[in-house]
Formats: structure tokens, C-alpha cells, sequence
């Protein structure tokens, strides 16, 4: 189920009632809820693509915390403060009437779970931080500064996108997700004019002291529960040491996530950051850190042995090409995915032969010692064709040439000339497939959702 359904709950501050409004997406039904929050001037719609990727497994809930989208603005703009927000999102929990929720949050939204998991009895389960740490450094804030409360004024959509741009360092997108960003940020005023969709307000509090690193590692320290950090390569929210010192915590296991470098928060427009983060959401954890490696096909199998020599706990992500169980197609994963295609019944569909599980991966794994026997086949491929007739391909050249006679004895004189020149191109790249890559698991220990590794 993965239409958008919107709601609201009606929360106290400290001068009075105010509305906090949502979407979500999934079974209303379902008792595993994902609750999604954004960060300082965000709002819920940030988390469209990862909610309706999750849908089948959560129910998705995505918050506009109060004086952001379509929530109501404070009367007083003191009352922009983390006590409120708390008080709020104990409030939405309640209505949602779940006894443990996972949390998804961003910079802000990631301080304000971090805070919430940390107290007794708390409701959140599992916790994922997206670029936000137990320091936020001075350095950040004054970034930040130069744009929050400011009210800026645009004639134009495109001219407010153009501006949100040049502010959010989300990396590379589509036209089409920046497009869905800005559509959903911005507000059109009575005279026409495009401005951002949260309360200017927000930012008294902001400014109201100079700039200086903010200390939140008593709340890093009291919570006990599952989080994985998710920190972007270039992030100036989250510094790589910030990061470093999270994992000197106790009980507190490295994490690592091959991805993309960027800065911010992209990932949750993008197809492989929906699939780490349905990785990580589903993961049932079992009170420690977590690993996820992102890879691709047999690619994975190396990565993974890496990590694990590292002592590394990895969490594998497979998908599929095609699309499953009514889903969309999805581009993540290898050209396999084991299915019960019927019941009682499993098999890895649409799956490669093992050609290209190199020899020297079979060796460095030491599958044989685990039962690996690789049987070959008397021919490659055997293609019936809806008119009865067939070709069947390998066996060597001349029993493939007389297959392809029956239908083209051009194409059949033809194939010797052909098979040498496809078996000497990959010989020019063989030696290179087995040197390092710039970017490894076992490389810097920083990571990102939003840049190139996850660590927690």
C-alpha cells in the first residue's frame, strides 16, 4: 500500500494548542512504524522516495515538525525549542498508538530522536541518524546561520529553487527530485511572490547567542538501543572525528556503507539510499552497532570477505532488476535473488552461471573447503523458439556453427572471427579487476548515507 495518506495531531506548547500535521504511508494496521523527521527548515515531504520504499514493510510515518510545511506556526517563537518538539512527537506516538517505533531523522530530526532514545521508557526502538553527530561544531552553525530566519523573497518557483540550491549541500540530484523539493518547501504569498515554507521564527532561538560547538554526548551516552550514524564524506554537521569519537562509546561496534560522495542528506532521493535504508530498517538488531556494505552482483562476495577479516558485521543488500511481487523495478542488487516461486519451492531466479565467480575469489574464500563443486555443462544455453525449432550454444565453435547454420550460415562463418575478438577484449582490463579500488571497505572509517561510508 503505498498511497499517501495525511493526518494531524493536536499538541500543547507553552502559550497555547497548536496542529502538527503528517503523512505516512503503509498499513495503517502494521505495529512496525518507521517514524521519519526532517531537518531545521525541512519538511515531511524529504522522505517521499525512502517512505514509499519501505511501505510494504512499515508503516511510514513523516512528520512537518511544528512552524515547518503544513504545520502551524508558534505564537511565540521562543517556543521553537527541543522540549516542544519532544512534547510533540509524544504526543503523534500516542496517537499512532505504538508501543516501539524506529526512527529515521535528519540533522535536526536525528538530534531530536537521539534525545528522545536516550530517556527512561522511551518508545524508539532503533535509531538512524542522518548526518548529525554527539557535536555539532561551531563551524556548522555559522553556515547555517547565514540563511535560517532570514526571509527571503522570490518572483518565481525556479528562482526559489535556484536559491535553495545554492544552500543545500544534498550533492547530485535529478531535475526531477530537486524539482519535488523545491515544490514542497516553498509557498505562494497573496502578492504572487514565492517564499520558504517554515516560520521565520525559528530562527530567534538560532541567533539568539553567538555561535559555538554544541555538546550532546550525554544524550550519545544513556541511549543503550540499536542506531546506525549515517555520515556524508564532505559533511561539515558531522566532522569525521565527531564521528570517531561516537564509536569509543561502550558497546559500540564500527559500521561501514560503500556509497556515493556527496555532502548531505541526498540519499533519501536516490535508489541505492532507499535500499540501505530498507536494509537497516529491517534488520532486526540485537543490541549493537551494525555493518552494511552496499555492492553490487558478485562484486558483494569480495567486498564482504574484506569486511569480515576486518571483524566487521555486515548486512548484505540484494535486489533484483525486475519487479517483485507487483513492485517496481529496482536496479540495486545482483542478477539473482533467491524466490519461493512456489510454495515450498525456492530458487535464485534469473541467475548467472558461475562464470564470473573468478577462480582467485573461489581460492580466497576457500569454498571448495565449504562444499563448492562447480559442474560444467556439455553446452552453454539451450534457446527453444515459439516456432518449435531451437539453438543450443556452446560445446565449442563448430558444434555452435552448425546451430546458427539452421538459420544463417553467414553468421555461422562468421563466428570464429568473432569469438577470438570477445575472447582477447577482456584481457586488456583482467589484471586491472584485481587491484585495490580508490574507495574500499576497509578505507577510511567515515561513511555516509549521504557520503561514501555508514558508521555507528
Amino acid at each position: 500500500m503505498t498511497t499517501m495518506r495525511e493526518g494531524a495531531v493536536r499538541c500543547l506548547d507553552p502559550h497555547g494548542f497548536h496542529f502538527m500535521r503528517y503523512v505516512e504511508w503503509g498499513d495503517a494496521k502494521n505495529p512496525r512504524v518507521l517514524v521519519c523527521v526532517h531537518g531545521l527548515t525541512r519538511n515531511a515531504r524529504d522522505f517521499d522516495y525512502v517512505a514509499k520504499s519501505l511501505a510494504d514493510a512499515y508503516r511510514v510515518v513523516s512528520v512537518d515538525i511544528v512552524g515547518r510545511g503544513r504545520s502551524d506556526w508558534l505564537r511565540d517563537p521562543v517556543d521553537y525549542n527541543y522540549p516542544v518538539y519532544l512534547g510533540d512527537m509524544a504526543t503523534l506516538i500516542a496517537s499512532l498508538h505504538a508501543e516501539t517505533v524506529d526512527w529515521l531523522g535528519t540533522s535536526m530530526g536525528g538530534i531530536i530522536g537521539m534525545i528522545m532514545a536516550s530517556l527512561p521508557g522511551s518508545p524508539v526502538r532503533k535509531l538512524v541518524m542522518n548526518d548529525v553527530g554527539s557535536l555539532i561544531p561551531k563551524a556548522s552553525l555559522v553556515r547555517i546561520g547565514e540563511y535560517v530566519g532570514r526571509e527571503a523573497v522570490y518572483d518565481s518557483l525556479d528562482a526559489l529553487e535556484a536559491g535553495m540550491r545554492a544552500v543545500s549541500p544534498f550533492g547530485s540530484l535529478s531535475t526531477e527530485q530537486w524539482r519535488h523539493l523545491a515544490m514542497h518547501v516553498a509557498r505562494q504569498d497573496e502578492a504572487g511572490k514565492w517564499r520558504f515554507r517554515y516560520d521565520p521564527g525559528i530562527g530567534k532561538n538560532f541567533h539568539a547567542a553567538p555561535p559555538a560547538d554544541v555538546d550532546l554526548g550525554h544524550y550519545w551516552k544513556a541511549g543503550a538501543r540499536p542506531v546506525l550514524v549515517i555520515r556524508g564524506e564532505h559533511s561539515d554537521l558531522l566532522p569525521a572525528a565527531t564521528l570517531d569519537e561516537m564509536k569509543k562509546r561502550a558497546h559500540t561496534r564500527r559500521t561501514s556503507c560503500a556509497t556515493p560522495a556527496t555532502r548531505r542528506c541526498s540519499w533519501t532521493m536516490r535508489r541505492w539510499g532507499r535500499s540501505a535504508a530498507s536494509c537497516c530498517a529491517r534488520h532486526e538488531a540485537r543490541g549493537t552497532r551494525h555493518e552494511m556494505a552496499v555492492s553490487n552482483g558478485f562484486d558483494v562476495v569480495g567486498r564482504r570477505r574484506r569486511a569480515q577479516r576486518a571483524r566487521l558485521r555486515v548486512l548484505p543488500r540484494r535486489g533484483r532488476a525486475q519487479g517483485v511481487r507487483g513492485r517496481a523495478p529496482r536496479g540495486d542488487g545482483g542478477a539473482a535473488v533467491t524466490e519461493e516461486f512456489h510454495p515450498g519451492f525456492r530458487n535464485s531466479t534469473a541467475s548467472y552461471t558461475v562464470s564470473l565467480l573468478n577462480p582467485k575469489v573461489i581460492a580466497d574464500l576457500r569454498l571448495a573447503q565449504h562444499g563448492l563443486r562447480v559442474v560444467e555443462r556439455p553446452f552453454a544455453n539451450f534457446l527453444p523458439l515459439p516456432d518449435g525449432n531451437s539453438i543450443r550454444v556452446g560445446g565449442g565453435v563448430e558444434a555452435t556453427q552448425r546451430e546458427i547454420a539452421k538459420f544463417s550460415k553467414r553468421d555461422a562463418e562468421r563466428l570464429p572471427t568473432t569469438t577470438r575478438a570477445w575472447k582477447s577484449s577482456p584481457t586488456c582490463c583482467a589484471d586491472s579487476c584485481w587491484r585495490p579500488r580508490p574507495m574500499s571497505v576497509a578505507a577510511s572509517p567515515s561513511s555516509s548515507a549521504h557520503g561514501r561510508r555508514a558508521s555507528a
